[in-house]
């Protein structure tokens, strides 16, 4: 279904990427191509503790830049720039069409996460979420700090979204 010149499909099964152009070289009509699949940049696997991850630049993602997993505490992410993100759409049959990317997103119970003087933009929904969804007994979000950032040009700068189907706390 890719028509028109700079049409793209990433495949994740397979790795593939395809660029739809008519009957030239890329070179012959860009002088570079920068282009985000379909896959978060970092992915911080549940149950995890005392990660850092300090100054790096995290660019050109469909779907999230850092996406954190449930349970994990101890997260600090500081002095990175996390830009150019998100807008692939969802793999999943419960939302077809849907389109998602977070530039930072804490999934499900947290605690001790610290943002510090990050640069978090242009992304696609939101700049900063801790968020879940699902049948869980219950979901704590406790002593998260976004502090001496600039989140700018997302849709939303920050969001807290919870949709889990028994008891959520948040503190601090």
């Amino acid at each position: 279904s890719l028509k028109s010149d700079g049409d793209f499909y990433h495949d994740t099964n397979n790795g593939i990427l395809y660029l739809y152009l008519n009957g030239y070289y890329p070179s012959a009509k860009y002088n570079s191509i920068e282009i985000g699949t379909n896959m978060n940049i970092i992915t911080i696997p549940q149950n995890s503790s005392n990660v850092t991850i300090d100054n790096w630049t995290l660019k050109y993602s469909g779907a999230h830049g850092i996406s954190v997993g449930a349970n994990a505490s101890n997260i600090k992410i500081t002095n990175c720039e996390v830009g150019w993100i998100g807008g692939s759409y969802f793999d999943n049959i419960n939302s077809p069409g849907g389109r998602y990317g977070n530039g930072i997103q804490f999934w499900l119970s947290c605690e001790n996460m610290l943002v510090d003087n990050c640069w978090i933009y242009q992304v696609f929904d939101t700049g900063f979420s801790f968020q879940g969804k699902g049948n869980y007994p219950y979901t704590t979000y406790k002593n998260i700090s976004v502090k001496n950032s600039l989140i700018e040009y997302c849709s939303m700068s920050i969001e807290i979204w919870d949709q889990t189907s028994q008891t959520s706390t948040m503190e601090n």
